[in-house]
């Protein structure tokens, strides 16, 4: 089904609106692959994740599994993820994410970030749904907290949301512990970041105590 349903996504199309039916196949094939792997996700902090609106998430990336399980476990919010070229070419895949509306970006081009940071951005304003992303702009393969963009927190400033600060481990385990054993992923949502305070502070000060949040949150944890 989800193989038919990727062949009627037009890559040339821009998507609007949320589609709730490839929202539910991305959802059940994620908790698929959840179970198949043998993945627990412990939570703390839930109480920091806004009821009402839509959200700016930041986290840190060190594994593909990452933005899986932060889906998951954020399935009212409707997450759209900026997400690198590579995944919109994965068959089936990349095109129930297009339809999705995540959105591809070029960190090879101004342009091409900037584009999709406005993007982002009009998703924002529009709500319904919350946006994701990775301020460190890739994976960390050792695991230290790579430097963050600030570029990036420019959608929450301009779309007048909240940023939702979160950090994850453990996801780095689940390609070497599988398929022996299963693996524990710890998810703890930091802290909400008011947009008052963003407006009042900027881009870069909003930058600063998210990367030092997450930080002492994986120190603290280690």
């Amino acid at each position: 089904m989800s193989y038919i349903s990727g062949l009627l996504v037009d890559f040339k199309r821009q998507y609007q609106d949320e589609s709730p039916y490839y929202r539910i196949i991305l959802n059940i094939v994620s908790t698929v692959i959840q179970l198949f792997a043998r993945v627990h996700v412990h939570q703390k902090g839930r109480e920091n994740i806004p009821q009402n609106g839509s959200f700016l998430l930041v986290c840190n990336h060190r594994s593909k599994f990452d933005p899986i399980l932060t889906w998951l476990s954020l399935k009212k919010h409707k997450l759209v993820y900026i997400s690198k070229p590579e995944n919109f070419k994965i068959p089936v895949f990349g095109k129930v994410i297009h339809r999705l509306r995540f959105i591809e970006i070029d960190r090879t081009s101004m342009a091409g970030s900037a584009g999709a940071l406005r993007r982002g951005t009009e998703i924002l304003k529009k709500g319904g749904s919350s946006v994701a992303v990775y301020p460190e702009g890739t994976r960390s393969l050792d695991c230290n907290l790579l430097p963050f963009h600030a570029v990036v927190f420019s959608m929450a400033s301009h779309a007048k949301v909240p940023v939702l600060v979160m950090s994850i481990r453990g996801t780095e385990q689940i390609n070497k512990n599988f398929p022996w054993k299963g693996s524990h992923v710890y998810i703890d949502f930091i802290e909400c970041i008011p947009p008052e305070w963003i407006a009042q502070n900027g881009s870069r000060k909003l930058c600063a105590r998210a990367e030092k949040a997450i930080r002492e949150s994986l120190v603290s944890a280690d």
